[in-house]
């Protein structure tokens, strides 16, 4: 059995997904796959639109063994944290192969060549003055890059070829023990949110989804998703208060706001230079998100930046705490879903993994000691985890219970049943 692993938001599976794994699956019959995995927020900061069992059960129907979590506080971060919490993860397991990723830019080797330049040849203080100009991030390093390889015509505009470059940079300087392989993508862009059919992006199937005429909406992304996927889907898409909207945590996001001082806001990464000011002049005014963001935005902070940061806001994860767990790196390996041979690569890590498997949470932390928040390195990042959760609990229009984590049990699929 040769282990891949996949880094995912899946929110939710699609075609382009299980594209991805039967891509590998042509060439190597053996694969089996472990996918590390957003948990209830997503890298720019929305809500999954389910909850993570739910999306971590259509991605083993779809064709993942194993699912594990990704730490909330590496899930969302910008791409080089996110990458960085998702490499270190994969590579403390000991077990995996190789990993795989989709691509706009499927050339491995002028990936390879960029995440090598970024990593030794990139002047930050270059990089810090042209983001003062108001380009955006990867616009920026896209003209760095365009300055060391200038025969490549390198595009940095489509989001996954960024967050490839930043897989490619954290291996490199982990010194992982897997190699990688890259899958161009199939037809959607990443961020595309119109609905194209068979291979349509996550953002426009939630787009359909959140819009209302449920039925409706499962009606036309049938053809984009699998099929055992889609039936599972359909048995949770009962009513609108099985979807997740960002834009219900709008009370909850204002009350922190305008409870802030100045000192403590600026404690967040990114809020500084006036930015401060505007945030709080804007919560004391705006009565939804959209609102909210649309008085904040600039040439200088873009609205996913925004969106994320508000969410680190709400999450109090202010820069000190995500340094120290940027120094720190994964405490755990946390498993959401797994089938037959997820159960195998289970057994292999107890070998292999120089981490803690977390199978029930209560095995670990109390519900007690996450209202003290008393508890040692690794209970401080799994209460971020808890935390999500139950924040995410309140984007329903029907609010739901806190405290799943500690009650809620990893998805198993048997597969031979079928």
């Amino acid at each position: 059995m040769k282990i891949f692993a996949v880094i995912a938001e899946f929110n939710p599976f699609h075609n382009g997904h299980k594209y991805l794994l039967d891509s590998i699956r042509e060439k190597y019959q053996d694969a089996a796959f472990i996918a590390v995995m957003s948990g209830s927020f997503m890298q720019r900061g929305d809500a999954a639109v389910f909850d993570k069992w739910q999306r971590a059960h259509l991605a083993v129907l779809g064709g993942v063994d194993l699912v594990l979590e990704l730490p909330t506080v590496f899930a969302v971060r910008s791409a080089e944290g996110f990458a960085h919490g998702a490499i270190s993860l994969l590579q403390n397991l000991g077990c995996v192969d190789m990993l795989c990723f989709g691509s706009e830019n499927s050339n491995l080797d002028t990936l390879q060549e960029a995440a090598h330049i970024l990593n030794h040849q990139l002047n930050h203080n270059i990089l810090r003055e042209k983001i003062k100009t108001g380009i955006p991030y990867a616009a920026a390093v896209e003209e760095i890059l365009a300055e060391h390889m200038p025969q490549s015509g390198f595009s940095l505009k489509a989001p996954n070829t960024i967050l490839a470059i930043e897989y490619l940079r954290a291996i490199e300087r982990a010194q992982a023990n897997f190699s990688a392989i890259s899958i161009n993508r199939k037809k959607a862009l990443h961020n595309n949110s119109t609905f194209t059919g068979l291979f349509s992006s996550a953002s426009s199937i939630r787009k359909l989804l959140r819009a209302g005429q449920r039925n409706t909406a499962l009606q036309k992304i049938a053809s984009a998703i699998p099929a055992n996927c889609y039936f599972y889907m359909q048995s949770i898409c009962k009513s609108s208060n099985d979807i997740a909207f960002t834009e219900n945590l709008t009370r909850s996001l204002l009350l922190k706001l305008r409870s802030l001082s100045i000192d403590r806001l600026r404690s967040f990464n990114g809020i500084n230079n006036g930015l401060e000011y505007k945030i709080l002049q804007a919560a004391g005014q705006a009565d939804n998100l959209a609102a909210l963001l649309n008085t904040i935005k600039s040439r200088h902070y873009h609205y996913s930046r925004l969106q994320r940061s508000l969410l680190h806001i709400l999450l109090d994860l202010n820069k000190p705490v995500l340094d120290n767990f940027d120094h720190q790196g994964p405490s755990y390996i946390r498993v959401l879903a797994f089938n037959r041979n997820g159960r195998k690569i289970l057994k292999k890590l107890k070998t292999t993994s120089s981490l803690p498997v977390i199978l029930k949470t209560t095995n670990f932390t109390t519900q007690k000691q996450f209202w003290r928040k008393t508890g040692d390195a690794l209970q401080q990042m799994l209460f971020y985890d808890i935390l999500a959760t139950d924040l995410h609990a309140l984007s329903y229009n029907k609010i739901r219970p806190a405290g799943r984590d500690f009650c809620t049990s990893p998805f198993y699929w048997d597969d031979s049943l079928i």
